[in-house]
């Protein structure tokens, strides 16, 4: 050794002398080719060297670990000889690495083993270039994943069948919640979907200093006809009321069941006038159906809102008024809610 590094400040390789080099090359080394194969025969990795065709012209040992073939019996085959036939457009990356003399490629695809089934490779192939730049053949290293890839695979599955199952359970969410707001007997929304639209509709209403009413209907003598033809009768005698009522209802009007004999229609948008004509509309269909067992009639009650108006329980409770006047007052007609507060405010 020369002078300690300490003190010259030398790097370290530099204070090898020429006699401390090896002056020859270890006789087990002196070809690359020797090196490549060693290095080829010691890990677990195929390493294998192809023709631009694909045939093998030289494989690792290990590929009868991996594999379950010889090399010999692979020399010359080509590698599409071992691909599974769904796979076979995964190697096209190695036709266009010569065409676009890309250096490298990672593909996966599955091999068939010697017993018959199919492995799962990740292979990364480098294009070899003569000195003009030409390419000449391809070498790869192939790494058995199959494990992987059959986790993955059981992962992917599950991730799909929770997907299903969620939309499964949002589809039966949806349903649940149509139901929970469905009247069982006319298909109408019920009491509950009612209230909350109503809710809705009467918020719009204030923030945005819009008219709404509400027209509370209720088929007359519904007790008397199901005490007379029974209570089937009654009930088609309802559903051919919500039919009428749907019929005749503008795409904005909210039509609901709000129980019994009674319905509820919510009028967005619609000030006192409009709401007396739409009623009246509603009572003439159903007065002039021509009905199997007797006449049917309806009664109704209008409200509108008001700068007085706090909640919406107020709106339903004058339209409940306004209807109550019109069965007090002979039934089959219409009856607004301002027509009866002056009344009763001359009565108190």
């Amino acid at each position: 050794m020369k002078k300690n590094a300490g003190n010259t400040g030398e790097p370290v390789l530099q204070m090898i002398t020429s006699a401390e080099k090896p002056s020859t090359p270890t006789p087990h080394f002196a070809n690359i080719a020797d090196i490549y194969e060693l290095v080829a025969t010691a890990i677990d990795d195929v390493v294998s060297l192809h023709t631009l065709n694909g045939a093998f012209l030289f494989v690792s040992p290990s590929v009868q670990k991996v594999l379950g073939y010889t090399p010999a019996e692979l020399i010359y085959s080509s590698i599409t000889d071992l691909t599974h036939p769904s796979d076979t457009k995964r190697l096209r990356p190695l036709a266009l690495m010569q065409q676009n003399h890309h250096k490298t490629r990672t593909i996966l695809w599955r091999c068939r083993h010697k017993t018959g089934h199919f492995l799962y490779l990740e292979t990364k192939a480098t294009l070899l270039l003569d000195d003009e730049g030409r390419p000449v053949a391809i070498l790869c290293a192939s790494r058995d994943v199959t494990e992987r890839e059959n986790l993955l695979a059981k992962l992917n599955a599950s991730r799909k069948e929770l997907t299903r199952q969620k939309r499964e359970l949002e589809r039966a969410n949806a349903r649940l919640s149509t139901l929970a707001t469905i009247d069982g007997l006319t298909g109408l929304k019920n009491h509950r979907a009612f209230q909350e639209q109503l809710e809705i509709e009467f918020r719009r209403a204030r923030r945005y200093q819009l008219p709404l009413s509400l027209l509370m209907l209720d088929v007359d003598h519904f007790k008397l006809y199901n005490d007379t033809y029974g209570h089937l009768a009654g009930d088609e005698v309802l559903q051919h009321v919500a039919r009428l009522l749907t019929l005749v209802a503008r795409q904005t009007d909210f039509v609901c069941r709000y129980g019994g004999e009674e319905f509820a229609v919510i009028l967005p948008n619609t000030p006192a006038d409009g709401a007396l004509a739409l009623a009246e509309r509603y009572r003439t269909t159903i007065a002039s159906e021509n009905w199997s067992l007797r006449p049917i009639t309806i009664s109704i009650g209008a409200a509108s809102l008001t700068p007085e108006i706090q909640c919406r329980a107020e709106l339903i409770e004058k339209a409940d008024r306004a209807l109550y006047h019109s069965k007090q007052n002979g039934r089959n007609r219409v009856t607004h809610i301002r027509e009866v507060e002056p009344i009763l405010q001359a009565a108190s």
